[in-house]
């Protein structure tokens, strides 16, 4: 609390913060990222990398992404698996279920989860997924996105599919 009411009186120097929280005024909220000086740095940081260049490096991850994307519909047209592929730049959603597009939770209600806990093992055992060194962060809980980062090259695009390939080849 301490760190948010400093960063709170210094954004609004001329009222004291103790009158303002009486007064329920809106106020900045009081969290560890609009009051970590480390933090905030490091965001700095990162957005003027993300800038340079006209943001080209958010074109680099649109290209890997789409080739990830693509290259994985191909996998699961050519093993016969249902799959949903979906998500924002730098992030996808990598489900074994016949839908085009989920909106909710209870969208992915259908989905096999013995097979897609099975998809994800193997797919740590090919090196796609967590563990020590290997290119992609699953997400814990629902663990079924993909974080593409534009630092991938398209060989490691290549050879993660070539990978996933072998993964879905023994799911079936």
């Amino acid at each position: 609390m301490a760190g948010s009411i400093l960063y709170f009186a210094v954004r609004q120097p001329r009222k004291p913060t103790i009158c303002l929280f009486r007064r329920r005024q809106p106020r900045i909220p009081a969290d560890c990222r609009n009051t970590f000086p480390l933090a905030m740095a490091g965001a700095l940081a990162t957005i003027r990398m993300l800038e340079k260049n006209n943001g080209q490096y958010y074109d680099r991850v649109d290209h890997r992404q789409t080739k990830l994307k693509e290259g994985l519909m191909e996998i699961a047209k050519k093993f016969d698996q249902p799959i949903l592929i979906q998500g924002p730049r730098g992030l996808i959603y990598v489900g074994l279920i016949d839908k085009d597009v989920a909106y909710t939770p209870a969208d992915l209600a259908s989905i096999d989860m013995n097979k897609q806990l099975r998809f994800r093992s193997l797919l740590h055992e090919q090196g796609v997924i967590i563990g020590a060194g290997n290119r992609w962060v699953v997400i814990i809980g629902a663990g079924n996105r993909w974080v593409v980062s534009g630092e991938l090259s398209d060989d490691d695009i290549s050879d993660t599919l070539e990978r996933t390939e072998r993964a879905m080849a023994q799911l079936n």
